[in-house]
C-alpha cells in the first residue's frame, strides 16, 4: 500500500474484450492484463489463507490488503475483487452494500473467468478493508463535507436536550471516516458551513473521538450555509469568459461576412 500511496504506476488494466484486442493489433496487452489479474486473484488467496487466524477466527485485513495493493495496485486489486463479488452475487455471506459496490466497478474486459476462489465470508471482510484503504488515498470533495455538515446538522436537531458532561452544550461526533481523510482545509470548509456562532471542534478527553459542540442557546435549525465564491474562483471564471471572446467575435465576424 506504501507504493500506491508514494504514487507508483502500475500496469494498466488492459479493459477491452478479445475480439477488441485481435481488431486493435493488442493481443500481447490483452494476455499480459489477464495473467496479472490471475496472479491478482491467487495473491488475495493466498493473503486471506496467510492472515486468517484460525483459533481467533480473525483475518487481519490491513495486512492482506497491504500486501496485495503493494504488488498489484488498488486498481486491478479492486477489478479483480469486484469481478468475484459479482460472480457471488447470489451469496449471502456478501454484504448488500458490497455487491452494489461491485456492481459501479467497470469489468476487467477479459471475459470475466478471473475469480478469487476463498470464502465468500472473507472475500466480504477483505472488501470492507480494499474500500476503506482506497477510499483514504482519495481527496476530499467539497459534495462530501457537505454531506458531513448536513449529518451533523441533522444529528444536533434529533437531539431533546444538552448532552455534554456539564449539560451546557449540545454535542455530536464527527465521523471517523471523515477525519481519516480531513485536512485542515476541510475541516475549516466544515466549520463554515455550520451557521453556528457558538460552534467548536474538540476531541475527547480520551483521544478516542472528535465532537462538534454548540451552546444550548443556539438556533439548531438554521440552513447550513453555502459556500461563498472565492477571490480565485471569480479570477478563474473571468479569465474563462475572457478567453471566450475572441472566438464569439470572430464567429460574428464570419457571420457578417456572408
Amino acid at each position: 500500500m506504501e507504493a500506491a500511496k508514494r504514487g507508483r504506476k502500475f500496469p494498466p488494466i488492459y479493459r477491452q474484450s478479445f475480439e477488441k484486442a485481435v481488431e486493435h493489433g493488442e493481443v500481447d496487452q490483452f494476455h499480459a492484463s489477464r495473467e496479472l489479474n490471475s496472479d491478482c486473484a491467487i495473491t488475495i488467496k493466498e493473503m486471506l489463507s496467510k492472515y486468517y487466524d484460525y483459533k481467533t477466527y480473525c483475518l487481519d485485513t490491513a495486512a492482506a490488503v497491504k500486501e496485495v495493493v503493494d504488488q498489484f495496485g488498488f486498481d486491478r486489486a479492486i477489478g479483480v475483487l469486484a469481478n468475484t463479488i459479482r460472480h457471488f452475487d447470489y451469496d449471502g455471506r456478501i454484504s448488500r452494500s458490497n455487491k452494489e459496490w461491485a456492481r459501479t466497478i467497470p469489468s476487467l474486459g477479459d471475459g470475466g473467468g478471473i475469480l478469487i476462489h476463498s470464502s465468500p465470508g472473507l472475500i466480504d471482510l477483505f472488501a470492507d478493508r480494499v474500500r476503506h484503504d482506497y477510499l483514504l488515498t482519495q481527496p476530499l470533495k467539497v459534495s462530501e463535507i457537505y454531506m458531513e455538515a448536513g449529518r451533523i446538522m441533522s444529528q444536533f436537531q434529533g437531539l431533546h436536550e444538552p448532552n455534554s458532561p456539564n449539560r451546557e452544550q449540545f454535542m455530536v461526533r464527527v465521523s471517523a471516516s471523515f477525519l481519516e481523510r480531513a485536512k485542515p482545509k476541510h475541516m475549516e470548509r466544515l466549520v463554515s458551513m455550520l451557521p453556528f456562532s457558538t460552534l467548536k471542534i474538540s476531541a475527547a478527553e480520551d483521544g478516542r473521538d472528535t465532537y462538534a459542540l454548540i451552546d444550548k442557546g443556539e438556533n439548531r435549525y438554521q440552513p447550513l450555509q453555502k459556500r461563498k465564491t472565492s477571490i480565485r474562483d471569480q479570477l478563474a471564471a473571468a479569465k474563462a469568459v475572457q478567453a471566450e471572446k475572441p472566438a464569439v467575435h470572430q464567429h460574428q465576424k464570419n457571420k457578417e461576412a456572408r
